[in-house]
């Protein structure tokens, strides 16, 4: 009895043993995999950003952004609020938006200087692609067009998965069932706006630009890679090429994922306003 007893526990020992050597520590490549296996996830993301110019003048902007993606189904939604702020003066702006796979719902609310004006609308993605897709490129497909949009709206795999991408990771550490990444990253690159029309090309020049991105940050994960949690402080240089001239914008954000995706009770109210409208 005492040795079926001892074979007992040394079979629980090596059990939990095997479970401890075999749980993965997070790693840069992990998370970004986890990230590409995602269907649907809803984020809550709130960002201050500060602007210095040349002159030393600054601007303040605050955002706060609701939103959410399904990939496979091809549907997003976002609630946004912004507001900026600049000496005495300051304006604000609060949109509601909703892609069902087929027909884009939004509603923006701008108050002016005390004034507020509200606008509704609605389009299908084939109105969309005919009145802005010529704007982006000549050969942009609709198929093309539509993972444009769905890109802009996929803050993990657009906004934290470019950021994971071009940083390093300092330091692992545990934080009570998460996991905390400490990342630091630089990059540099030149960029220019994209003209289509030929007669632009000067002014494309004009404003082609160096800039210089510093960011650090963490990230929490939870035991499937996948990020629960983000914040970051990032500071971004930009010179025009043409002047010399440039400013600089410093942003901390922090982001909250959640991977039960459920769309909010607002867009039924957008898309009866919206019908109201048309």
């Amino acid at each position: 009895m005492r040795k079926v007893f001892i074979m007992g526990v040394l079979v629980l020992l090596v059990v939990s043993l095997g479970c401890v050597s075999q749980e993965e520590v997070p790693t840069k490549e992990g998370i970004l995999n986890a990230i590409d296996q995602i269907d649907a996830y809803t984020y809550e993301m709130t960002e201050v950003q500060e602007l210095v110019s040349g002159d030393g003048s600054k601007r303040t902007y605050t955002l706060y952004t609701l939103g959410g993606i399904d990939r496979k189904n091809k549907v997003f939604f976002s609630f946004g609020e912004f507001n900026a702020s600049h000496d005495s003066s300051h304006e604000g702006t609060r949109s509601w938006g909703y892609f069902d796979g087929a027909r884009f719902y939004l509603k923006i609310e701008k108050n002016d200087g005390g004034v507020v004006l509200t606008n509704t609308l609605s389009y299908t993605l084939d109105e969309l692609y005919e009145e802005t897709g010529k704007y982006l490129g000549t050969n942009l497909t609709k198929e093309e067009y539509l993972e444009m949009a769905l890109e802009i709206h996929d803050i993990l795999g657009n906004k934290l998965k470019a950021i994971i991408s071009n940083s390093t990771v300092t330091s692992v550490e545990r934080d009570g069932k998460l996991y905390v990444l400490t990342i630091e990253g630089h990059i540099e690159y030149d960029e220019s706006p994209k003209v289509p029309q030929q007669a632009m090309e000067d002014y494309e020049k004009s404003l082609k630009r160096g800039v210089s991105s510093n960011v650090t940050g963490r990230i929490w994960v939870d035991d499937k890679m996948r990020p629960v949690k983000a914040e970051f402080k990032k500071k971004v240089r930009t010179t025009f090429e043409s002047s010399g001239e440039g400013y600089e914008k410093v942003s901390t954000s922090t982001i909250v994922f959640n991977y039960e995706f459920a769309l909010p009770s607002w867009v039924e109210e957008l898309k009866s306003e919206a019908a109201e409208e048309g």
